[in-house]
């Protein structure tokens, strides 16, 4: 007699866990994730103004039957840092991936600008200033992670397109710090010492022609995350904080050096007080866009000018896109202003943003190639040079030492 026997298989899926499709379905319109699999991550676009602190995103993998995942799909996650997802197949092999999601600007392009990549810088930087001296721009201390900075100067050549290191360094390293060009000279003021701390006093004065500092100036007011710039031989601080995290610190404050009597005087203070501001001089009026009032750091769009004859300031058409921690320049009589972070510990910002003071109106420029936040940006023969910058607010590890290059197509 035959007896049948009931073969029971206890083999295990051996497949590689990997996702197939992640998705934010309840956006209008949904949006779906770029997936490399060979790097592990997922990018994904988002409108403008999404609210990142809370989306469930459906999730899917390739062999359902036998891989897990964790976090689980369709449930509550925070994506304004990035956030990593987990499969496991049957025999306890896995594979995570970091989603990263950025806001995009959904705002027609009415101005063209060609975007290249360029020569990087040697490190990882962020939350520092560029100014160009003599064919020559000169990126200036900042962040390099969550606890260092540096005091040093990167020099970059645009003609040779070369780099090379000062030998003579910041007397404090500092980030949140800004710099401008009077006489030749670089004049470094404030910015902070650490993550947590009082904002500095100083200005540093540095001589690009011998490549030592020179003297040290005492602000009357201490700051960080504060603008600066020069108008009629003069220097400008704008704005900023007095302690690093900002919290209510923000101040409106606008003080003013004159080096050849070496005396400062107070002018009018901003209307909204602001820091992680962009401040930029042209055609004798000054110009104060973006910035925050404070914690958390939800980006402004406030652009104010200031007429130094009457000594006021006047509001002027607001900022298209809320921005904290934005990189600007001048160039052919516009206002450029690239990057930033819109609403509190979001990723940064590609947007660019472009203000004509001739007709107070705002044009949108083509986004940058990377997102960033408080990159160093600066004008060199009428191109837009962005320097590093953060992806994200926090932690500073996510600092890049990506450099882009600008060409605007004027009408």
């Amino acid at each position: 007699m035959i007896v049948p026997v009931l073969l029971v298989c206890s083999c295990k899926c051996e497949d590689a866990p990997r996702i197939s499709s992640f998705v934010f379905e309840e956006l209008t319109p949904s949006a779906t994730g770029s997936i490399d699999h060979s790097d592990g991550t997922i990018h994904i676009n988002v409108p403008e103004g999404t609210d990142l602190s809370s989306l469930s995103p459906i999730v899917s993998v390739e062999s359902p039957g036998c891989h897990s995942l964790q976090p689980k799909s369709n449930t509550s996650q925070d994506f304004r840092t990035p956030v990593y997802y987990t499969v496991t197949n049957e025999v306890g092999e896995d594979k995570t991936y970091s989603v990263a999601v950025s806001q995009e600007n959904t705002n027609p392009e009415t101005m063209k600008i060609s975007w290249q990549e360029a020569s990087p810088l040697p490190e990882t930087l962020g939350w520092m200033p560029a100014v160009e001296v003599n064919n020559k721009i000169y990126v200036l201390g900042g962040g390099l992670d969550e606890t260092r900075l540096t005091g040093r100067i990167y020099i970059y050549d645009p003609v040779d397109v070369t780099w090379e290191a000062s030998e003579s360094i910041l007397p404090i390293p500092r980030f949140a710090h800004a710099a401008s060009v009077l006489n030749s000279k670089i004049y470094v003021s404030g910015g902070a010492p650490a993550a947590e701390s009082a904002a500095l006093k100083d200005i540093q004065v540095y001589n690009p022609v011998t490549g030592s500092w020179e003297a040290s100036i005492q602000m009357p007011v201490e700051r960080a995350a504060h603008g600066s710039c020069v108008l009629e031989g003069k220097l400008y601080l704008v704005g900023g904080e007095l302690e690093e995290p900002t919290g209510n610190s923000v101040i409106g404050d606008v003080s003013v050096y004159d080096p050849s009597s070496q005396t400062w005087t107070t002018k009018a203070p901003l209307n909204i007080p602001r820091a992680y501001l962009s401040v930029e001089a042209l055609n004798g009026k000054i110009y104060a866009a973006g910035g925050t009032t404070g914690s958390p750091y939800e980006g402004e769009n406030v652009l104010e000018e200031y007429d130094p004859q009457t000594n006021t300031w006047t509001l002027k058409s607001a900022m298209p896109f809320k921005r904290w921690g934005m990189g600007s320049c001048a160039i052919n009589g516009h206002l450029i202003f690239t990057a930033g972070c819109p609403i509190p510990m979001n990723p940064g910002s590609p947007s660019v943003q472009v203000f004509s003071p001739a007709d107070n109106t705002w044009l949108s420029g083509t986004n940058l190639l990377n997102l960033r936040i408080a990159p160093a940006v600066c004008n060199w023969q009428d191109q837009i040079y962005v320097f590093g910058g953060a992806i994200s607010p926090a932690p500073w590890p996510d600092n890049t030492n990506s450099v882009e290059i600008g060409s605007p197509a004027w009408e």
